[in-house]
């Protein structure tokens, strides 16, 4: 026992300090490209949010192209052609050299954080815990620069006021999904725990997935009722919202009526169904690719490039809910996300 904890004691060492010099490392070409670029390259000025939600893109994209390696002919197995410098290169060019290396940074911690590890307990508990930390994390960091999107525009005070009500209105509406969310991962994880058939679990997620899809449906039927009942005349002007912030808080409503059916199916199989069966990694790239490179990009575009009616651009901060639906049924009905991930039951 003590002999284990040695060994693990020093390989956590071993690697605090490979980060620390990852990380020193990075500081330095940061400074470097930062000194360049006040000094020589001068890049056009633009708004820090949109300067963020760019990168932040180019990185998400960047990490997705990483997974696609090509092996090089006539030369060993360990030689690969990877395209994924080519979003961050795009990004340095346009951006500047700053922005190109937190690009670059960025991609290597998301495929540090998706490849997993190996490491005896510790690596069981990085391997599952780790994506699901980063997954928040980055989700709420990409609907974080979604409000800082609609900040921008040109009606932005009565976007953000009407956003800010939606908002609530939102989260309490998802309550009972994510409850659902958080059984469905206790009835799966148990079943899955029990050495069940992949077709028990996977009818069991269906059942589950099928509940909240209809518990979405009621709280969209009850929000068609009291939107003009009880928002309009009463809710929506109790908060000051009048004119065209309450048309927008209005609009907002109706679209997200609309999505709140989808909204329930991905909570409760992203953040119960998949995780039940510790298919972390996959959910988050399905999560947080929704956001970085379908929401993210389509409310920049519609809200500041284009400059779309209010609808359009609501749609867009929604359209994650759609991008999901697709991607969790063809994981879901792959079945390989069912595994066991108790002790005795791991691979």
């Amino acid at each position: 026992m003590l002999e284990n904890l040695s060994k693990l004691w020093t390989a956590v060492q071993e690697n605090v300090v490979f980060l620390l010099a990852c990380l020193l490392v990075f500081a330095g070409i940061f400074a470097v490209a930062l000194l360049l670029e006040k000094l020589w390259l001068k890049p056009e000025k633009q708004s820090p949010a949109r300067r963020v939600a760019y990168v932040g893109i180019f990185a998400a994209i960047a990490a997705v192209v990483m997974y696609f390696e090509f092996p090089l002919p006539f030369t060993p197995n360990f030689y690969e052609l990877d395209f994924s410098e080519i979003p961050v290169l795009i990004c340095s060019f346009s951006l500047g050299p700053v922005a190109g290396v937190v690009c670059e940074f960025l991609k290597v911690v998301l495929k540090l954080f998706f490849k997993g590890t190996s490491t005896a307990f510790v690596g069981d508990f990085l391997k599952y815990s780790t994506p699901v930390l980063v997954n928040d994390s980055l989700w709420g960091l990409g609907t974080t620069l979604i409000t800082a999107v609609i900040g921008h525009m040109a009606i932005s005070e009565e976007m953000l006021a009407a956003y800010a009500i939606m908002g609530n209105i939102e989260k309490f509406s998802t309550v009972a999904c994510y409850g659902i969310s958080g059984a469905s991962a206790v009835i799966v994880g148990k079943r899955i725990g029990e050495g069940a058939s992949r077709e028990k679990v996977y009818e069991v997620s269906w059942c589950m997935l099928l509940l909240t899809v209809m518990i979405g449906l009621v709280v969209s039927l009850s929000l068609a009722v009291l939107l003009p009942t009880v928002f309009i005349p009463w809710l929506y002007p109790m908060f000051h919202l009048e004119g065209l912030s309450l048309e927008i808080a209005a609009t907002m409503c109706v679209v997200f009526i609309i999505m709140m059916p989808t909204k329930a199916f991905d909570i409760t199989n992203i953040s119960g169904v998949l995780r039940a069966g510790g298919d972390v990694r996959v959910s988050a790239v399905i999560d947080v690719g929704s956001v970085w490179l379908v929401a993210l990009p389509i409310t920049v575009l519609s809200a500041l490039v284009f400059e779309a009616p209010v609808a359009l651009v609501c749609l867009g901060i929604q359209a994650e809910g759609l991008s999901k639906v697709p991607l969790g049924i063809w994981r879901l009905r792959s079945r390989k996300w069912i595994n066991d991930v108790t002790r005795e039951g791991a691979p």
